[in-house]
């Protein structure tokens, strides 16, 4: 993060406090009915990081929490809900039939390995069948798709089908997955290093956090202000007028230096914010978008997959990483981008109730994924 002098080292040492603590909070999973839940204050903040896992990742992230003692920073930012992890069902089948093996391998008991699997990693992870989703990508993303199955590794197929129709980060050291999913060629120092942008996405959450936080204080100030006058208004129209001239004399006879002080304090406070805050965070954002996937335009999607085709994926995508989630559909018809077909709320419904990646915890409320039973 490029962060600059003393500041900056404050704010480093903010950060690194912040994901300390969230490291030892307890999971989050699901709740009874299968909802991902999020604190009501976390649908202001952008969109969270969508994430496919494959199963040696997943593998090896398991076996680093079991040789640190400690959660990595993919569980932490999934706990957190800055990233979201989704995973087609065989990667779930490969961990449960390989699992004891791969332990062996990397030197860690068994039993540790299963305890942190499904006390860790298994609650955060949304299962997504992925039969369906062939028809909602591009000719040039399915030929991919298709040379990586008929040529290569066709275990990775279902996870790669699933990064490219949501558009999400795609966490694999398998080449061949790597360059179905991106259309580009892929050096190994850059296949192994998908940690920076998991650092970038955790790190951009809780900056994002902080500074709507600071916007906070002066807003609830300035609401507390308007609403005590108002409230002053209804009760008396002498006292309002005279607590308004009170404030007139009190601001003409404050001296001007006070004035200077106040001024020079907001403004570098604004600075501060700007330099430690605000920039680290659209800079760490920055770099997340250029580890994603490319997306299609929404218009060639239309074009080449059809207008229902484009509506699920539309949806897919949005539901994917929107805060909001579980919506009902006429709320996810609202956070749609504007396809320049029809999308209302009734058709959006219909799609959302005939595609099995959609998954209703309550009543016509709707995420993408479910929890996965154990």
């Amino acid at each position: 993060m490029a962060f600059q002098g003393s500041e900056g080292d404050a704010s480093r040492s903010v950060l690194a406090s912040m994901h300390e603590r969230h490291s030892t909070e307890p999971i989050e999973g699901a709740d009874p009915y299968g909802a991902f839940r999020e604190p009501f204050l976390s649908s202001l903040l952008a969109d969270a990081l969508p994430i496919v896992v494959d199963a040696n990742v997943l593998r090896n992230d398991v076996g680093r929490t079991c040789r640190l003692g400690r959660r990595t920073v993919l569980i932490t930012g999934a706990n957190t809900r800055a990233f979201r992890l989704y995973c087609a069902q065989h990667v779930v089948e490969e961990v449960a039939k390989h699992g004891a093996r791969w332990a062996s391998d990397m030197k860690v008991e068994y039993a540790a390995f299963a305890d942190v699997w499904q006390g860790s990693y298994l609650p955060l992870l949304r299962h997504v069948p992925t039969d369906s989703l062939d028809h909602l990508l591009l000719e040039d993303e399915r030929a991919r798709v298709k040379y990586l199955g008929s040529m290569r590794d066709p275990d990775d197929v279902p996870s790669a089908t699933l990064a490219l129709a949501i558009g999400a980060l795609f966490l694999t050291e398998d080449k061949a997955a790597y360059e179905a999913v991106h259309g580009t060629r892929v050096d190994t120092a850059q296949l192994r290093g998908w940690l920076d942008p998991l650092r970038d996405g955790g790190d951009a959450a809780e900056l994002q956090q902080m500074f709507s936080l600071s916007l906070a204080v002066p807003m609830l100030g300035l609401a507390g202000v308007w609403n005590a006058a108002r409230w002053l208004y209804s009760r008396s129209r002498l006292a309002f007028i005279s607590a308004g001239v009170t404030a007139a004399g009190v601001m003409l006879f404050t001296p001007a230096e006070s004035y200077r002080k106040a001024w020079a304090f907001s403004k570098d406070v604004v600075s501060r914010i700007g330099d430690d805050i605000v920039m680290p965070q659209l800079q760490a954002t920055d770099r997340i978008r250029s580890a994603l996937p490319p997306f299609p335009e929404w218009n060639d999607l239309v074009q080449g997959t059809g207008r229902d085709a484009a509506l699920t994926r539309a949806c897919l995508y949005r539901l994917a990483r929107c805060r909001k989630a579980p919506l009902h559909a006429g709320e996810l018809a609202n956070e749609l981008p504007m396809l320049g077909i029809g999308q209302a709320a009734s058709r959006v419904g219909k799609m959302l109730w005939g595609n099995p990646c959609f998954f209703q915890p309550h009543p016509k409320q709707w995420q993408v994924g479910r929890p996965i039973e154990t």
